[in-house]
């Protein structure tokens, strides 16, 4: 675990910034009587943040405090009005998701990013995620082969998912990649 300290809080206001699409706000040092050091972020010339480490004299003189403090003070409003899109949040699922692994043994020269296009296209709507997570062409694989594994995710936005519709999917993936592929189940 990293001790906070300027750096970490301008990464972490960077990545605010960046959520409310402010890719390249500009920091600047500032200064004040109760900050040692201070930075402001400013955005085309808009004063977004400041933030910084609160004077370790004035926290122990003014309040007893003797470890380091540090602050950041935004202005919401500036903020809104400079963000660069507009984010559209969706609701969190109500019902559960369901993983699947698939693991397969297909040619070497095989592009990962071709076998996921061609889990996409038999995934179906339920289908919301396919991760590559493993690859291995060592001992007990055959020469020219290799073997990959993806995690899928399925989930409904309006039901729980039965095994038997999820078993299809994956029965429908199944055959695309042994057909278009020529990949063997492992």
């Amino acid at each position: 675990q990293r001790a906070a300290d300027i750096f970490v809080m301008k990464g972490m206001l960077n990545t605010l910034l960046q959520t409310f699409g402010i890719e390249a706000a500009d920091f600047l040092p500032a200064t004040h009587r109760h900050f040692n050091p201070l930075v402001e972020a400013r955005y085309r010339g808009n004063l977004l943040a400041h933030f910084g480490q609160v004077d370790r004299q004035y926290l122990s003189k003014e309040w007893g405090i003797e470890i380091p403090v540090y602050a950041l003070e935004g202005d919401v409003s500036v903020l809104l009005t400079s963000a660069g899109k507009t984010r559209i949040f969706t609701p969190l699922p109500v019902f559960p998701m369901t993983q699947r692994d698939v693991s397969i043994l297909v040619k070497e020269n095989l592009k990962i990013a071709d076998i996921e296009a061609l889990i996409w296209k038999k995934g179906g709507k339920f289908l919301k995620e396919c991760r590559f997570y493993d690859l291995y062409n060592g001992k007990n694989i055959d020469k020219g082969l290799k073997s990959i594994t993806f995690n899928l995710v399925f989930q409904a936005k309006d039901k729980t998912l039965q095994d038997v519709e999820i078993d299809n999917i994956m029965a429908a993936i199944h055959k695309i990649l042994e057909t278009e592929a020529d990949a063997r189940l492992r």
